[in-house]
């Protein structure tokens, strides 16, 4: 996994962006800080929320809600949006 940061908490307090390439699993996760936007931009591949899989392509948006358990795996190019911003802690 790849990831670009375009901005973080300390540049932009109510939402930060990044951009992913993917070419594998990305691994269970869940947030209880933000909601996320995932936009794909290029490619294809499979998201699994709260153990529902869903199949995304090129133009698909995937929100996923705060408190929310997802992983997804593809060789796909993403935008994410956390909002409020993404904190590494």
């Amino acid at each position: 996994m790849d990831i670009k940061i375009f901005s973080k908490k300390e540049d932009f307090e109510s939402g930060s962006v990044a951009l992913i390439n993917m070419k594998t699993n990305h691994g269970k996760v869940k947030s209880t800080v933000n909601d996320r936007f995932y936009y794909i931009i290029e490619g294809d591949g499979i998201f699994i929320i709260d153990n529902k899989e869903s199949k995304v392509e090129k133009g698909d948006l995937i929100v996923i809600p705060k408190n929310t358990e997802y992983d997804f795996s593809g060789k796909i190019q993403l935008l994410l949006v956390h909002v409020p911003a993404f904190i590494s802690e």
